[in-house]
């Protein structure tokens, strides 16, 4: 399938789906993520529903793998992941329909950055990775190099991921730029040198 995306391509297809795809979780993976701490079960135990304390314990279970959010309802989340969670936390609790509110999901993000101690993105954020984006491409102008020093800067700084497309903006920001500075500084050079 070709990509008729326009946008710069800054990771390759696997790497995206590594960083910002939906979790695929296998037992061990489960055992590990869906296992939870006295904290966050005091967390997930909060939630007013179940429909809510599912969608907690999942949240949570996917931050610690990616460090990141998902919106979802439940067809999408993986029917080995809810299992999981059903027979381990909610057993005979049955679950016909899955639904929270919007609140509900902006409040579980405050509650569990707070737990891990993650910024959510902000305006802040975003000139920060600018800043740092300057200073990548003064190493290294290829758009990968820069994507995994921004993904490494956040990480580092305890912030969640922006979506893809805001590392692809930042990108084309910078990167194109020092491009055309480099191609009009090479141009210059190889024609003085004949």
């Amino acid at each position: 399938m070709k990509n008729t995306n326009k946008r710069l391509s800054v990771l390759s297809e696997l790497e995206e789906f590594a960083f910002y795809g939906f979790p695929d979780f296998n037992d061990e993976q489960r055992s590990t993520y869906f296992v939870f701490e006295d904290k966050e079960w005091e967390l997930i135990s909060k939630c007013p529903s179940l429909h809510a304390k599912i969608t907690c314990a999942v949240q949570i279970g996917y931050f610690k793998a990616k460090k990141m959010f998902f919106r979802f309802s439940l067809h999408k989340i993986p029917k080995d992941d809810l299992d999981f969670i059903l027979s381990r936390y909610f057993p005979g609790k049955p679950l016909k329909t899955f639904c929270i509110t919007k609140y509900e999901y902006y409040l579980q993000r405050e509650s569990i950055c707070e737990l891990f101690g993650y910024k959510l993105w902000s305006q802040e954020s975003s000139l920060q990775l600018k800043m740092r984006a300057q200073l990548s491409v003064k190493r290294d102008i290829s758009p990968n190099f820069i994507a995994r020093e921004l993904l490494d800067f956040l990480q580092t700084q305890k912030i969640v991921r922006p979506g893809y497309t805001i590392l692809q903006t930042l990108q084309e920001m910078k990167v194109g730029p020092s491009k055309s500075a480099f191609r009009s500084r090479f141009q210059t050079t190889s024609s003085s040198c004949r």
